[in-house]
């Protein structure tokens, strides 16, 4: 199950940066995904200028229920993203949340996108779904083309494809690890 983080301050790099009127996405994730998610969320909402909910990562006032939130959210949004890992095909949040999306009225916007998960490893619910392959470049500008088309969003193609570009690199690139297994940073200057 989710927990939602509280997060506080408007110019935090954690606060929502979807506004009353802003196309908002849903993106739906699993515990053992968080860096990745956060990740396509600010991927999404920097390349896309939309907004993007990410149940961990936006603001939820101490004392609210973080399951009203969330469903809030998933009445509010506009387009709908499942990262389906393995760690999401076991988890009866990720799907609710695409059974919610999905039977919403008119609802046209609903991708899955596969993050090394193989065709038998799909949940049934998700299979009629057409899947986009998160390193996959075609499935990418795929995915961003259509949230465009479906959102009514005009954007220029070209800087849409860099990047995608520089999205898809950015996931090749592995952290460096120390024998201890700790990440390796570099020091500031």
């Amino acid at each position: 199950m989710k927990t939602a983080q509280i997060k506080k301050g408007k110019d935090s790099k954690t606060s929502p940066r979807n506004t009353k009127n802003q196309k908002l996405i849903f993106l739906s994730w699993s515990k053992g995904d968080k860096a990745l998610a956060e990740k396509i969320k600010d991927f999404l909402e920097d390349t896309l200028k939309v907004g993007c909910f990410m149940s961990d990562l936006d603001i939820i006032r101490q004392g609210t229920e973080w399951e009203r939130t969330i469903r809030n959210n998933l009445k509010k949004a506009n387009y709908g993203i499942i990262l389906l890992s393995s760690n999401a095909t076991k988890s009866p949040w990720v799907l609710y949340e695409a059974g919610a999306l999905d039977a919403k009225t008119n609802f046209k916007g609903l991708t899955v996108l596969s993050n090394g998960v193989r065709p038998t490893q799909v949940p049934k619910p998700l299979k009629s779904k057409q899947m986009a392959k998160l390193n996959k470049m075609d499935d990418l500008l795929g995915l961003t083309t259509n949230i465009l088309r479906v959102l009514k969003i005009n954007r220029q193609k070209s800087r849409i494809e860099t990047k995608v570009k520089e999205f898809v690199k950015s996931l090749k690139k592995k952290p460096m690890k120390r024998k201890s297994g700790c990440t390796k940073t570099k020091k500031a200057n």
